[in-house]
């Protein structure tokens, strides 16, 4: 278009995240340097009508918004806005960024036809991150973004210079080269398993058309994750949901110390033998299903499908809940701000409450939403969560292994899936990891993660945990058929003895009280001694 301004026409999908969008609104108005266009797309709710805050958002920063008849999701959308562009290059964006001065000049600087271009985009890291996307949390959803600490971080991470490939938003393609290239791809629900796909596609069609996909290093926002999953109303109502096996010592003290509070209790067993935990069960009043282990996720997604309470905490048979935790989650269960709660767990191992050696603050992914999150992987599973994640302070006590035999016996279930995973994963076995992992998990848990604190008790679990690492490298080594190594070689053991010097330095630094003996055992640390 003749005579233009310089300036984007940035495309906007909204659906129901006021609170994100104004300040993404706000930010684009107050650090934008360039004479853009915003185009604000707001999508029909699924329940029918659109969000009356986000209308009101919009009335407050002066822009009129395209409102659609139905739900068409942000792929069709950021079409639609295309489609009502005033300007020659467009930007596709989301309503949960905030934009960081000079944003825009920065991409308009690089951009070039045949080119897609994204900026620096900044994540706390709730869902995974994108491989090129920077993780560092700066606020969990608008009103804990910390603004001030962000902007610093950008002035000190700024540099004037391209990259290779990036994110999808904000994306900047010339008007002319999008229509060419059809558009975005529509397929599958925004935020869905199989949603990725089409910006994937779209980057990839581009690619094989010609295109460069480059990330200007300059160019910085902040990407709030899981708006579109924020919740409108409070949940209420708590399922307390259980695997077990037929016969387990502490459940009867587990089952009391939720009992209440609770809901309801869901205890699924892997068989009908007998055994003290359906007795149990049905004596506090729980719905007891059956069901035949295959593995820990869907057991656990199996007990979910169960509860009737919009909040699900899932424990396993020897995990109590402490009182103060208790008190917790009740009131968690009034704020929207989350959908789930990282819980920290205080694991007793062998008769003693261990407070380092990695085993506390031992974070689990236990209570949250039931629409929200779903067990995924086979072992040491873990919660798959759309929304924000919030963290509570009082913990769960588990009662982990209680004898040696009990560590072997789940030891060998454990590192079939370990090494299964490593093998899947591409790796490639080297002999010099049968000496090389297990030392530095050994390192790891006495010294880095202060398991000398626990005593004698750390000494054993984190010796216990080196031999569980080089079980696993032995699978994977078994699985290649026993295929002849050749000795690891004399460097390796001089890289070993090497840590084992400084972590030792470390441990002595950090137990000295005199300055002078502080600074020899910092001086010999560097020397390497």
């Amino acid at each position: 278009m003749a005579n233009q301004k310089p300036g984007f026409s940035i495309i906007i999908p909204t659906y129901n995240a006021d609170q994100e969008l104004f300040l993404a609104l706000t930010s684009l108005k107050k650090n934008s340097l360039l004479d853009n266009q915003i185009i604000v797309v707001v999508d029909q709710l699924k329940g029918g009508g659109v969000s009356e805050p986000v209308l009101a958002v919009l009335e407050k920063v002066g822009i009129k918004p395209i409102i659609n008849s139905q739900n068409l999701g942000p792929y069709k959308n950021w079409n639609l806005g295309a489609s009502r562009a005033t300007r020659d290059w467009l930007v596709f964006a989301t309503d949960d960024q905030y934009f960081a001065p000079g944003w825009d000049q920065a991409l308009w600087q690089a951009k070039r036809k045949k080119r897609l271009l994204t900026g620096q985009m900044v994540e706390p890291g709730l869902i995974p991150v994108w491989p090129t996307n920077i993780k560092k949390d700066f606020g969990h959803n608008p009103q804990e973004f910390e603004e001030k600490k962000f902007l610093e971080f950008v002035k000190e991470a700024s540099v004037v210079g391209l990259a290779d490939d990036g994110f999808f938003v904000p994306l900047v393609v010339y008007g002319a080269d999008f229509d060419t290239l059809g558009g975005w791809p529509t397929e599958g629900e925004f935020g869905s398993r199989d949603a990725p796909a089409n910006d994937i596609a779209f980057i990839d069609k581009a690619k094989k058309a010609g295109f460069e996909f480059k990330r200007t290093l300059n160019s910085f926002s902040y990407h709030f994750q899981g708006s579109s999953w924020r919740r409108k109303k409070a949940a209420g109502g708590i399922s307390v949901v259980i695997i077990s096996r037929a016969e387990e010592p502490k459940i009867n003290e587990v089952l009391d110390s939720v009992d209440d509070w609770a809901s309801e209790i869901v205890v699924v067993l892997d068989n009908k033998k007998a055994g003290n935990v359906a007795p149990a069960a049905k004596k506090f009043g729980a719905k007891v299903y059956y069901r035949p282990f295959d593995d820990y996720s869907s057991q656990k997604n199996f007990a979910i499908s169960k509860a009737k309470g919009d909040w699900i905490l899932s424990l396993d048979a020897d995990e109590l809940v402490s009182a103060g935790l208790g008190k917790e989650l009740q009131e968690a269960t009034k704020d929207l701000t989350y959908n789930g709660y990282f819980l920290p767990r205080k694991n007793i191992i062998f008769g003693k409450t261990i407070n380092y050696t990695g085993w506390y603050p031992d974070y689990q992914l236990r209570f949250f939403v039931k629409d929200y999150g779903a067990f995924s992987k086979i072992i040491h599973e873990r919660i798959t969560l759309k929304g924000g994640v919030g963290y509570l302070k009082n913990p769960l006590i588990h009662y982990n292994y209680q004898t040696v035999s009990g560590f072997i016996d789940r030891l060998n279930r454990y590192t079939d899936a370990e090494a299964e995973q490593l093998i899947s994963s591409n790796y490639c076995f080297v002999g010099q990891d049968i000496l090389l992992r297990p030392t530095e998990e050994f390192f790891r848990r006495f010294f880095a993660e202060k398991g000398w604190k626990d005593g004698f008790h750390g000494l054993v679990l984190s010796a216990l945990m080196a031999f569980y690492t080089l079980v696993i490298y032995l699978k994977v080594w078994e699985n290649s058929g026993f295929k002849n190594e050749p000795l690891p070689e004399k460097a390796v053991l001089k890289k070993i003895n090497k840590d084992w010097r400084f972590w030792w330095r470390t441990l002595l630094v950090s137990e000295e009280t005199s300055k002078a003996k502080i600074l020899f055992h910092k001086i010999l640390r560097k020397l390497g001694r």
